[in-house]
Formats: structure tokens, C-alpha cells, sequence
């Protein structure tokens, strides 16, 4: 399973380089590099490829809503303490 996210992450990044995001790029950079790049792959009549890049931007979104979570929580309990 690991390796298989490791992979998503890969791509990812270099959606991300491609893009002039850069490797490392803030979440929302990474989500606006995955869109676009999504899009060039419509119009480019690569659909193949673009449901695959489609499918990354959900994991990352789905990723990121649970980062999102554990943040909250955490400051949550913090007020209750």
C-alpha cells in the first residue's frame, strides 16, 4: 500500500515541476498544478490519461480533508483542556 501512495506522491511532484509548481509546493499549488494539468490532458484529447490525473487530485483532496481533521481536533482538545 505504501509504495503504491509513494508512487501517487511521484506523480504528483512531477505534475508539480511540470507545472512550475515546483517539488515541494504548498497544497494548494499541488492541487492547481494537478487541475490544470488535467485539463491540458482534456484538451489534448488524452482522456486516458486524464482520468488518472483526475484520480490523483482526489486522493490529494481526500489527503489533505484529513490533515484538515486532525487539525481541528487537535485544537479542539486543546480548548477543552
Amino acid at each position: 500500500m505504501k509504495s503504491k501512495e509513494s508512487s501517487k506522491e511521484d506523480d504528483i511532484q512531477a505534475i508539480c515541476e511540470l507545472r512550475g509548481a515546483g517539488r515541494n509546493a504548498p497544497l494548494a499549488l499541488q492541487l492547481k498544478a494537478i487541475d490544470e494539468e488535467y485539463h491540458y490532458l482534456l484538451d489534448q484529447g488524452q482522456s486516458d490519461k486524464a482520468d488518472y490525473v483526475q484520480k490523483l487530485y482526489a486522493w490529494k483532496s481526500k489527503q489533505a480533508t484529513q490533515v484538515m481533521h486532525c487539525y481541528s481536533v487537535d485544537f479542539i482538545s486543546t480548548l477543552c483542556e
